[in-house]
């Protein structure tokens, strides 16, 4: 093979790498901007749904929380999300109970009671299930 072929050659084969590093690099900007207008407005849309609140808690249930957290291996939000999501029906009826009070109309403490009691136990009763076999 002539030098002026080999040069050819060694032209051709630089174009193609170049052309193939440009062709892979604009894939991946794509990639990337089509993650970044896919996913930002979800991140946003999820944040937007979770209100965030501060806490302080004393140092023994801190403490206790944090023990929960670590031998169940997830952060302590989450253990502190999940017993809050789990008094919601009992949070819901002292609510009711609140408002039947600001509006002045009668409100039986044992009815209330009774409520969060009956709650309570629909909760363990779930909490339960599949453990009797």
């Amino acid at each position: 093979m002539s030098p002026r072929g080999c040069a050819v050659l060694v032209i051709l084969h630089i174009c193609l790498n170049l052309i193939t590093f440009i062709y892979t690099r604009t894939l991946q900007l794509l990639l990337l901007l089509l993650l970044y207008f896919k996913l930002v407005p979800l991140l946003i849309t999820i944040m937007a749904q979770n209100k965030r609140t501060n806490l302080t808690l004393d140092p023994e249930l801190d403490s206790l929380i944090t023990e929960i957290s670590q031998l169940r291996e997830v952060p302590k939000t989450r253990v502190i999300t999940e017993i809050l999501e789990e008094t919601k029906p009992q949070l819901e009826i002292v609510r009711d109970a609140l408002r039947s009070i600001k509006s002045n109309e009668s409100v039986s403490l044992d009815q209330v009671l009774t409520k969060m009691l009956g709650q309570s136990f629909e909760n363990l009763g779930e909490a339960f299930k599949g453990f009797d076999k």
